[in-house]
């Protein structure tokens, strides 16, 4: 028995016909678009890159823009350190000058000088004085020597001193207190003194200065 085989027909359907009428993209087509993705990107990393650039740029304009500033600051500062240093030296050497010339006023240049020293006669057993006269501007401090050693008020010697004069007194004269003294005038400017002479009054002479 032979069997005879029909082949049905296969009618398309409408969703076959849909897929055979959308086009299969190509290959150049791919590829152009890959390029311009890519492009793309490149061009999106270098305005990335751009903007970095500038934004680096700015902060070193600022960075700098405070470095000057900071130097300026710090060159205003010595500057105004250097002008009060300069003040200070011009005050000081202002209060010098005229503690000098209030010194060279009160001082006159008038260097001691002896206007009166007379030697003296004495009693032994009684007071006597030696008186020392100086003029000088200012008024001289006055020290009394016997035999180049200083005297101050003791023992029985007594010396006051008052503006331009000095006295050195015995209050009990014995035969030690006879002989040399020396008056001593000194100011600033200068130094000057008389020799005077203390003797016996009952002498012969009266002895000579040494």
């Amino acid at each position: 028995m032979v069997t005879v085989e029909t082949q049905e027909e296969i009618k398309p359907t409408s969703s076959d016909f849909y897929c055979r009428n959308i086009p299969t993209p190509s290959v150049p087509s791919v590829i152009v678009v890959v390029v311009v993705l890519v492009l793309v990107l490149v061009v999106l990393v270098v305005l990335v890159m751009l903007m970095m650039l500038v934004v680096l740029v700015l902060m070193l304009v600022l960075v700098l823009m405070l470095g000057i500033l900071v130097v300026l600051v710090v060159l205003v500062m010595l500057m105004m350190l250097m002008t009060l240093v300069v003040l200070v030296v011009m005050l000081v050497l202002v209060l010098d000058a005229r503690d000098s010339g209030g010194a060279d006023g009160a001082v006159g240049g008038d260097p001691p000088t002896i206007t009166e020293s007379k030697s003296n006669e004495a009693t032994t057993g009684r007071q006597a004085s030696l008186k020392c006269e100086a003029s000088a501007v200012p008024a001289p401090d006055f020290e009394w020597y016997r035999d180049d050693t200083r005297i101050n008020s003791a023992n029985g010697l007594e010396i006051k001193s008052t503006e331009g004069q000095s006295s050195l007194t015995v209050t009990n004269v014995t035969e030690e207190h006879y002989g040399n003294y020396t008056c001593v005038a000194a100011n600033k400017l200068g130094v000057t003194n008389a020799s005077l002479v203390l003797f016996s009054k009952y002498a012969k002479t009266e002895p000579d200065l040494v």
